[in-house]
């Protein structure tokens, strides 16, 4: 069977883009004051990979300050005088690798198993789908292993690529639920998006996922993005803003959104506030972002 391009619109989407949209909307539900009293803006809804800049002004605008906008509103630092940057930098180096390593479970969890819906719709339509059982459970880490073996041992799916199916099995055991990030190893993030880009485009998968496996990739590139989505600057209170840009769709803002780092902040740092702090582990299996144990 040749490859094909598959609509995987019939399934219902992973849990765990409902609750990587939870997590980042928690701070939609309270308001910090600002300077003088006044309320701190709410959050911003979470930018998706595909999401073009935004502005917030609904006055007519030049075309040359509209871009300065754009540009601003996208950028994962701002400088010290940017009140969510402030408070994004004030995050200590190991809540800031604790938090990105939730993030990044979150972009590599939603990917696998898109690629397993495509994988999915590939088999039962082949005329030798005997083995597999056509209502598994694909959201399963088993079933998704057994997925992922199949089409390794396919010369059809794999296109003489089993080994890239067998690393896809492997990483199943680090993917067992949506919120179950403890035994996930974040260092090989960008290992584990090049392993996924390299399967969806075997399989023939939808442009659009090849174009988000792309974007999740873009700090990783020589040249990572030039449409000032990626601003560099180091921070006066210890942690490096540099770093941000490999989780940068969730930690774009505009300097207008006052409250964004505040809230990820209290996210961050469960003492501050333990009931928020539901999603990120205490402890995990891989010496991970930083650890020099296997617990923090």
């Amino acid at each position: 069977m040749s490859a094909k391009k598959v609509n995987t619109q019939q399934f219902p989407e992973p849990k765990v883009l409902r609750e990587k949209n939870n997590f980042q909307n928690k701070s939609k539900q309270s308001k910090r004051s600002g300077a003088g009293g006044e309320l701190r803006n709410p959050s911003p809804a979470p930018i998706s990979p595909q999401v073009a800049t935004q502005t917030h002004s609904a006055d007519p605008v030049s075309p040359s300050t509209k871009d300065e906008i754009e540009k601003q509103s996208t950028a994962v630092w701002h400088g010290p005088n940017c009140p969510s940057c402030e408070d994004l930098a004030s995050i200590t180096k190991e809540n800031m690798g604790r938090l990105q390593h939730h993030f990044k479970f979150g972009s590599i969890y939603s990917i696998y198993f898109r690629i397993m819906m495509a994988l999915h719709t590939i088999i039962i339509a082949s005329p030798n789908s005997n083995d597999y059982k056509k209502d598994s459970n694909i959201f399963y880490p088993k079933q998704a292993k057994d997925l992922c073996e199949l089409s390794a041992s396919s010369e059809i799916i794999s296109k003489n690529q089993p080994e890239l199916f067998k690393e896809a099995a492997k990483l199943s055991n680090e993917l067992l639920g949506p919120t179950k990030s403890d035994k996930f190893n974040c260092d090989r993030y960008e290992d584990y998006l090049e392993l996924l880009l390299k399967i969806s485009q075997t399989i023939g998968a939808d442009k659009d996922l090849v174009g988000d496996i792309d974007t999740y990739l873009k700090p990783f590139r020589p040249e990572p993005i030039g449409d000032g989505s990626i601003a560099m600057g180091e921070s006066e209170l210890g942690n490096d803003p540099r770093k941000w840009q490999e989780t940068f769709l969730d930690l774009k803002h505009s300097p207008e959104d006052e409250n964004f780092g505040y809230e990820l902040k209290k996210i961050a740092e469960p003492r501050r506030n333990k009931a928020s702090f539901e999603l990120i582990p205490t402890g995990y299996v891989f010496k991970c972002h930083g650890l020099s144990t296997n617990a923090n």
